[in-house]
């Protein structure tokens, strides 16, 4: 998976809620996430896979990125960095390390590793991405009219569509507190993990933020960073 393709689902995503008021299936689970990166699932409907590359796959040439920047204009509010240890809802992820804020207002807000560079693709406005090479990427975004559960709906249809993308599977969980969709999959091409959260806004029940990590199995600790996520950060 290319560095910008969670750009590229964003877009796709505004534009099927603007044709669409809800397509596709959803799965539901326990109120937790539990998932088991390279393993079997602990819950039902919450399936995570880790599949073998074949040898075409292995020969996956180097993909395409855009540069990460230090401009000022494309960053969040970062915060001091300090050291943490972090574990998900599901008890499956941990994070050992140093952490820094990152989000604003209109995004909500997220630990993440502290060594994660801001990223900016040209070709979508309103992002707030980090990442760490190519392939380990933080995506926040925020959906004003648009529910958590249509959102969903939406970008789980839109994956059924594509071919890049296998064992597809979603889930209705609790992230730091809060009520979310998840979906999530695997690239087979790039051997990278996708996880996605539509997160309810607790202050309009019409709109939903948006939390995206990309990563490969070696990076799968970022998961435990989800439970730091919040709408709001003093």
């Amino acid at each position: 998976m290319k560095q910008f393709a969670i750009s590229k689902i964003i877009l796709a995503l505004f534009l099927i809620c603007a044709m669409l008021t809800g397509c596709g299936t959803s799965t539901s689970s326990d109120t937790t996430a539990q998932k088991d990166i390279g393993g079997a699932a602990k819950a039902t409907n919450a399936v995570t896979i880790a599949p073998e590359a074949t040898e075409s796959e292995e020969e996956n040439t180097e993909p395409e990125t855009e540069t990460p920047t230090d401009n000022e204009d494309s960053a969040s509010e970062e915060s001091e960095v300090e050291s943490v240890t972090l574990t998900d809802a599901s008890g499956d992820f941990t994070y050992t390390g140093e952490v820094k804020w990152i989000g604003d207002e209109s995004h909500g807000y997220i630990q993440i590793p502290a060594d994660y560079s801001v990223f900016v693709d040209v070709d979508v406005d309103g992002l707030i991405q980090y990442c760490n090479g190519p392939y380990n990427i933080v995506t926040l975004q925020y959906f004003e009219g648009t529910s958590a559960d249509t959102a969903a709906a939406n970008l789980y249809a839109h994956f059924q569509e594509e071919d890049e993308i296998t064992e597809l599977t979603g889930a209705n969980v609790t992230i730091s507190d809060y009520s979310a969709t998840q979906i999530y999959g695997y690239y087979t091409a790039s051997a990278q993990y996708l996880v996605i959260w539509l997160i309810a806004d607790p202050d309009d029940e019409n709109s939903c933020y948006y939390l995206a990590m990309e990563f490969d199995e070696e990076h799968s600790d970022i998961v435990a960073c989800s439970s730091t996520f919040t709408p709001h950060h003093n």
